[in-house]
Order: C-alpha cells, then structure tokens, then sequence
C-alpha cells in the first residue's frame, strides 16, 4: 500500500511538471551613459591605521539616459553607498540603486524603474561597474543588467541587456 502511494504521488508530480508551461524570457540590448552628477554626500568617513578610507551611507543622486532596445529613457537615480579607498587610491564600492524612469528630467522620483545593486572597482585612472537591477512599476519583470571597464573620466557608457521575463 505504501509502495502504491509514493508511485502515485510521484507520478502525479510528473505530470505537474511535465505540463507546467515553461516561462519565456527574452533579452535586448540595454545601454546607461552617465550624464549629470547633481548631489554628493560623502556620510561618514573614517581611516584605519593601515591608512584606508571607509565611507559609510554616503549618497549620490545623478541622471543619466537608459537605452532599452533603441528607446531613451532619462532616469533619476538615487544612490547609498559604502565604500573602502587604499592609501594607493585602489578602490572598491557598493551601491544600493533606485532608477527613476521619468517622462522628462523634471519628474525626479515616479512609480516606474529599476532598483538593485552595482558594485565598483578602480583605481585612479580605471574603474570596473556592474549593475543588476529589478523593475517595478510598468518595468516589473525585467531585469537589466549592465558593466563598463574603461576610463574614470568623462561620460560613462554601460552595456548590457535588459531581460524580460
């Protein structure tokens, strides 16, 4: 009898996922170029005695122009973030990310756009970004994901996909 149940209830577990529908998830190209820094605040800051630089609940609010499979966004985006600075100016940073979408760059925070994570690595000339958020509001579902290696100056450019699930 309990050989004949386990069986059963492992063939009807077969058939569940047998026709489960399979999610389709399909990926376009995806690109950020940095435009405008407007707010800086550096949080709180302190060195240890190897000579290190750690900043805690800093914050950074810019815009920048999100491409989505050839349309442009502007987006406003808010940023927290830790960081830690070697004495040879190496550094490495997290952000805590939300992207406003906007209709223009004078909205600021609406209901649509991407939160999420990016982490930093540089040095004085060159840094590394990578950026996962998840959309919310008309952009729920999504999931960009962009990086840039290159210079430290002027405007930067993130390539990568957004994945639509």
């Amino acid at each position: 009898m309990k050989g004949k149940v386990i069986l059963l209830s492992s063939a009807v577990l077969l058939m569940v996922f047998a026709v489960a529908p399979v999610m389709a998830c399909t990926s376009v190209p995806a690109t950020v170029t940095t435009t405008t820094f407007l707010v800086y605040t550096p949080g709180s800051t302190y060195t240890t005695p190897s000579g290190f630089t750690v900043q805690v609940g800093g914050t950074l609010d810019a815009y920048a122009a999100l491409t989505i499979d050839n349309t442009v966004h502007p987006v406003y985006s808010v940023n927290t973030y830790f960081a830690i600075t070697s004495p040879n100016g190496d550094s490495y940073t997290q952000y805590d990310a939300t992207w406003y979408v906007e209709t223009s760059y004078v909205t600021l925070q609406t209901a649509n756009g991407f939160s999420g994570h990016i982490e930093m690595v540089g040095t004085t000339s060159s840094v590394g970004i990578q950026c996962v958020l998840q959309g919310f509001g008309s952009f729920r579902g999504q999931t960009l994901m962009v990086s840039y290696s290159g210079p430290t100056s002027g405007e930067l450019t993130w390539n990568g996909v957004d994945m639509m699930h």
